[in-house]
């Protein structure tokens, strides 16, 4: 009886192959550089924006930085635990 099947041994080479190929690794790199020339290129708004953002939010909810800083510790030492 003749398996023809995908089994698993033939999908993570297949995968394998088609991933760590030449063409596959340059588009990856090419894909890395452009994203992070795009983010220097625009850092500058980016963090204006993260930053209106964040006090946007804080002086709409009423909060300062100290309940917020407060919260989230005893929120991670909850997770930690």
């Amino acid at each position: 009886m003749v398996d023809t099947a995908i089994g698993p041994k033939i999908v993570p080479g297949v995968l394998r192959k088609a991933l760590l190929s030449w063409y596959a690794l340059m588009v990856m790199a090419i894909g890395v550089v452009l994203a992070g020339v795009g983010l220097f290129w625009y850092r500058e708004e980016i963090a204006a924006r993260y930053y209106e953002a964040q006090y946007k939010t804080l002086t709409a909810l009423g909060l300062g930085i100290a309940p917020v800083v407060l919260w989230l510790s005893i929120f991670t030492c909850a997770m930690v635990m």
